[in-house]
Parts: structure tokens; C-alpha cells; sequence
């Protein structure tokens, strides 16, 4: 049986046109702790590249009826992009094999299995030291407030105040669901990943010093707001 590393989750882009086959994935990566985004073209993943950065890693389809995804692999490889990249191929003839191994990291044959997928994933990344690539881009929130994952800071009218992983943990996955409710139950169990023993009071004070960082007047937050009965979500 193959385990996920107890390392902060690594986020993995799929791109695969059959519906099916990507629900397959997306179920053997969560149930191995990696977190997924889900694409069904070639072009909507570097949409979601240009818009989000770069995963930690990528899986995708080698056949494709316009830019197939061998295509894909040589056009970021020609931007002296770092992303490692996993090519699912429907044989292994030789032909095939070569031509995705001059420029992807390795492949994986359909039908899938878990197992081989998983360790293919993991032995890849475990060569990886350093991550930075996957670091996502400065993202504005409004006017004033701009979030530095990179970094891990808000800068607050240009000025940077430092975040703790909690604290951009919060962040992130309230911008993730912008303008609408987050219960505080996903939220614990988004940030607070790697520990089953956190309760609402520690969110709550967790809340407090990230507004007290973030808005104007945090007695009268108008960025985080509390969702009664339910959790909170980011207005801004």
C-alpha cells in the first residue's frame, strides 16, 4: 500500500477530457493528500497556470484532438518551465515512450492504477528540494490589501506585515470561496490539516489576529466577516 507524505499537501493539476477518468484521479490523489484541480483541455491548463501559477505537479492525457498534451509538455518546457509533468499514454510502444520522455518526467499507461500513479507522483517530488516554482503569484484582494503567498505577508497599503501559515491558510481559502459563506468545520479542516484536535475557539482567535493584521477597524471588520451559525467569508 502506498502512503502520502505527511508534508503539506502538493497540488496537482489534471488535465484529462473524459469525465470518468478524471473523477478517478481526483479520487485516488485526495485519498492519498494531494490537493487537485481538475481540467479538461490543454488551453484551460494554461489558463489556470496563467491564473493561479504553477502546481506542484501536473498529469495529463497524451492525445488530444488539437494541442495534444505531449505539446503542452514541449510548449512549457520551451518557456524554461521548472513544473514536473506525468504523460498518460494509451500504449507504451517505443515510438510513444520516446517522444513523451523528451520532455515530461515520466509516464503512466491506461488504464490507470493507484498505486503506480502514486508512485510515480511521489518519486518525482521527492526529488524536488526546493518548491518555490509552485509558490502562487501576489494575488490583490482590493485597493489596499494585497496577499504575498510567496512571501507569506499581506502588504496593507504597500507596507508588508508577516503571516503565519495559519493565518495565510485562512486567507487563501476564504478568497477561494470569495463572497460566500465558509463553515467553520471546512475551514478547520482545510488549514488545520495535519491536526484532528482543533476546535471553533481556536479558529475564532485565529480570525481575530488575522483582522487585526488586515482591516481597518477590526472591531468593525469589513473584509472577514462572521457568517452566524455558520462560519465566515471575505467581502472585500
Amino acid at each position: 500500500m502506498v502512503y502520502a507524505s505527511p508534508d503539506r499537501p502538493k497540488r496537482v493539476l489534471v488535465v484529462e477530457r473524459d469525465y470518468q477518468t478524471r473523477e478517478l484521479i481526483e479520487g485516488y490523489l485526495t485519498n492519498h493528500n494531494y490537493k487537485v484541480t481538475l481540467v479538461r483541455t490543454p488551453e484551460e491548463a494554461r489558463t489556470n497556470i496563467a491564473e493561479n501559477g504553477l502546481p506542484h505537479i501536473m498529469v495529463v492525457d497524451s492525445v488530444w484532438p488539437r494541442m495534444d498534451g505531449i505539446a503542452l509538455c514541449e510548449d512549457l518546457r520551451r518557456e524554461v518551465c521548472p513544473l514536473p509533468i506525468i504523460v498518460m499514454v494509451a500504449n507504451d510502444s517505443q515510438e510513444t515512450i520516446v517522444r513523451v520522455l523528451q520532455t515530461a518526467d515520466d509516464y503512466v499507461v491506461k488504464p490507470l492504477q493507484e498505486d503506480i500513479l502514486i508512485l510515480r507522483i511521489q518519486n518525482i517530488l521527492r526529488r524536488i528540494a526546493d518548491f518555490s516554482y509552485a509558490a502562487q503569484p501576489p494575488i490583490r484582494i482590493n485597493d489596499r490589501v494585497v496577499i504575498d503567498p510567496l512571501e507569506r505577508c499581506a502588504i496593507i497599503d504597500g507596507i508588508p506585515k508577516a503571516l503565519t501559515p495559519i493565518e495565510l491558510g485562512l486567507l487563501m481559502m476564504l478568497l477561494k470561496h470569495r463572497g460566500k459563506p465558509v463553515d467553520s468545520s471546512t475551514l478547520i479542516a482545510n488549514v488545520w490539516w495535519f491536526s484532528d484536535d482543533i476546535y471553533e475557539d481556536t479558529l475564532r482567535v485565529h480570525i481575530h489576529r488575522l483582522r487585526k493584521k488586515i482591516e481597518i477597524n477590526p472591531k468593525d471588520p469589513q473584509m472577514i466577516l462572521t457568517e452566524r451559525g455558520i462560519g465566515y467569508s471575505l467581502r472585500a
